[in-house]
């Protein structure tokens, strides 16, 4: 029967991947791999001109998306690809932990494991939660990898093994150069566990033991530092342009404004608006509620026993409870301190805020779940929490599928108003744009027409971008500036990107096209004016490059 359940759960899992396609809004942000692979393939660009964010996601992102550049025609059909494999990631490495910290090796959880990843799945298809591709800022190898480095952790925290030791340093030297959250989340969370197992392994009895477990954590925090230190020289080695503009100084208001978004994050994941994002946020908070109270239980046992003792007694449990008390230790050290440098250094800059916390928050489900199988009469409470599961997914999935499709982003209405001005002639070649505008409406162009994102004065951002056709403009031909994306005064625009601003420094345009979403301005000139102007800022900001050490 558990093994129906468990091809069951998988069933349901990849209908929920098939409803990812729903959240895939083609935005500048996520386009951002693709115009990579783009500029290095077709173009024969330079990596070495590539800046990235903060989060640039080599490892599992960018070389998964890879993979699906050369397979799939499309990026909707890549993105989707990447978030398949991220959940089927999710879900194997889940049931691989899980295996690990119950007695034998036992595989009655897996179904549940399963579900539980499918149910993730469906709420980030019906809502704003960053989990898997729809953004290049989701941190998702933090969680992959740190599930990957636990088990690891583990088996080398029992029995040193070259092999898995090489995997160790490796796992976290390229989770660490993908995303720095990691070393907040996994790392050093990692190394304060096994700091204080080393402290613990004093009350161990006999010396020869003691010894020999000494040895193979100091090994354990060797490896863990290493694989730092080998995250570093992969930064070195693979960034060349320090993403400086994703560091906000660091100040009572950026921690003031940080510790907001959350507060709203956490707000509008118990809102009833959203039936399935509530449903998690419940989920979540039953879990981490059923760790403290186990927690509870320990400690006053621990009390208890410490009054009633003559002596402390030495420590005896089984590998699977070790394993066990470890995956707890590691929990209640990562979640605080991922809360606490996520908050005081200001990275929290948006309502998704909750993607810097997924490790943690998947470690704690999966260990309230080994707990209460462990806890439980097994037979039935399995059955029925299977049953009450697939349905609640099973449910979710077919109301998701007959809702109405979402509207797509603003840069399609936009693109479509930039080429019905091609098809009536204008010669389309080469445009300026906010960061919004430029790269998403290039890609809906029926001729993929240059834009470079500019700011309000005109001068190239160079964000998640390349320098190349800044640079040596000879390898990309075609960049011939002959028409503006602009936004009306009060349109919501981040970048404050209107006539009054850099309209004021542009010559006047041949026309200006009024597009029927009311918000954007196509200004199209006929010879070379915005041309002269463009070339004129990309001059002064190549110089300015050049000139600044």
């Amino acid at each position: 029967m558990s093994r129906l359940e468990t091809w069951l759960a998988w069933i349901l899992l990849a209908v929920a991947i098939s409803l990812l396609h729903l959240r895939i809004v083609l935005q500048s942000d996520i386009l951002f791999y693709d115009d990579l692979l783009n500029d290095l393939i077709v173009h024969g660009g330079a990596w070495s001109n590539w800046k990235f964010s903060a989060a640039p996601g080599f490892f599992p992102d960018l070389a998964l998306y890879a993979v699906g550049f050369f397979v799939f025609p499309d990026v909707p059909s890549r993105i989707l690809f990447v978030s398949a494999m991220q959940a089927v990631a999710l879900a194997l490495l889940s049931i691989a932990l899980v295996r690990r910290l119950t007695r034998h090796g036992l595989r009655r959880n897996d179904a549940q494991v399963v579900l539980a990843v499918a149910f993730a799945t469906l709420v980030s298809a019906q809502s704003g939660m960053w989990l898997y591709f729809q953004t290049t800022n989701n941190h998702f190898g933090a969680v992959l990898f740190g599930l990957l480095g636990t088990m690891l952790a583990l088996r080398l925290a029992r029995q040193s093994s070259w092999p898995h030791a090489l995997a160790l340093l490796v796992v976290v030297g390229a989770a660490g150069v993908s995303s720095r959250l990691f070393v907040l989340t996994f790392t050093l969370p990692c190394l304060a566990v096994a700091a204080m197992a080393l402290l613990l392994t004093r009350r161990t009895e006999r010396s020869a033991l003691r010894q020999q477990r000494t040895a193979t954590l100091a090994r354990l925090i060797a490896v863990l530092a290493g694989g730092q230190v080998l995250a570093m020289l992969l930064e070195h080695l693979l960034i060349h342009h320090i993403p400086v503009e994703a560091r906000p100084p660091l100040s009572v208001e950026s921690i003031s404004a940080s510790l907001t978004f959350l507060t709203r994050a956490t707000v509008a994941a118990f809102d009833h608006d959203n039936v399935a994002t509530l449903l998690l946020a419940l989920l979540l908070s039953g879990c981490l509620l059923y760790l403290l109270y186990l927690l509870y239980l320990r400690l006053s046992r621990k009390i208890h026993h410490d009054h009633a003792a003559t002596a402390p007694a030495p420590i005896r449990t089984d590998a699977v409870d070790s394993d066990i008390q470890a995956v707890g230790a590691l929990l209640c050290v990562s979640l605080p301190l991922t809360i606490a440098g996520a908050v005081f250094s200001g990275a929290i800059v948006d309502n998704a805020g909750y993607r810097y916390l997924a490790f943690p928050l998947v470690l704690a489900v999966l260990l309230a779940l080994v707990h209460a199988n462990r806890r439980a009469c097994r037979l039935w409470w399995a059955h029925r929490v299977w049953v009450a599961g697939a349905a609640l997914v099973a449910g979710n999935a077919a109301w998701l599928a007959y809702q109405a499709p979402q509207p797509g982003a603003p840069s399609t209405a936009v693109a479509q108003c930039v080429a019905a001005a091609g098809a009536e002639g204008f010669p389309l070649q080469a445009g300026i744009a906010d960061y919004w505008n430029a790269r998403a409406v290039s890609y809906q162009l029926p001729d993929r027409n240059p834009i470079i994102a500019t700011l309000r004065d005109v001068s190239p951002l160079f964000w998640v971008s390349t320098l190349g056709p800044l640079s040596n403009p000879d390898r990309y031909p075609g960049y011939h500036y002959n028409f503006a994306i602009l936004r009306r005064p009060g349109g919501g625009d981040q970048f404050d990107y209107t006539p009054e601003t850099i309209g004021r420094l542009l010559p006047r345009p041949a026309r200006i096209r009024t597009c029927p979403d009311g918000v954007t301005q196509l200004w199209l000139y006929n010879d070379a004016e915005l041309h002269t102007v463009v070339q004129a800022a990309i001059t002064t900001f190549m110089q300015q490059r050049k000139n600044t050490p």
